[in-house]
């Protein structure tokens, strides 16, 4: 197995190990057809990170070595944390900071846990990803608006979420 990042094609092709590599792990160097005829042994591509620009499609799944996608999970929980930690309590971050400051009892009125139920989200971009934390936001209770111009609106309405095609939320209720 092999990982090279922030490399150029040259650079990855030059690597020692390539040609007996039966597993490319890559973030951003290229997996261009190049590289995938000169690893030989190479069964499989794994991309990590979002996308796979980087990784000639064809080329793989030509070659058999699939055809890469990037996961969906990791990256899902990173939208959704913000929205608990950035509302207005002190969240994680108050209980950490009684905890540094000897007391164990975070539920002090001033650190009443937040209600996320009914309150709203918006995603733009409703792809792998913002359709992924959609789930999540809707399982905790949040309401949902969607925009993204590449899918339609059907598509987000039958999740559960309420889709903005002009990007605008609608005004509070």
């Amino acid at each position: 197995m092999g990982v090279w990042e922030d490399q150029n094609e040259q650079q990855v092709l030059d690597q020692p190990l390539l040609a007996e590599a039966a597993v490319i792990l890559v973030e951003h160097a290229p997996v261009t057809r190049r590289v995938l005829e000169r690893a030989s042994s190479c069964a499989l591509v794994v991309r990590y990170g979002v996308g796979v620009d980087n990784v000639d499609i064809p080329a793989a799944t030509a070659k058999g070595s699939g055809s890469p996608t990037s996961p969906t999970t990791p990256p899902t929980p990173w939208p959704t944390m913000p929205s608990c930690c950035c509302s207005p309590w002190p969240g994680p971050a108050g209980f950490s900071e009684n905890v540094r400051q000897g007391s164990w009892r975070g539920a002090t009125e001033q650190h009443m846990p937040l209600v996320l139920h009914g309150r709203s989200l918006g995603i733009v971009g409703y792809g792998r990803i913002g359709s992924a934390t959609a789930r999540r936001a809707l399982a905790m209770g949040l309401k949902v608006y969607a925009y993204d111009p590449f899918v339609p609106p059907e598509k987000m309405t039958g999740d559960g979420v309420v889709a903005c095609p002009t990007g605008d939320a609608p005004e509070r209720a």
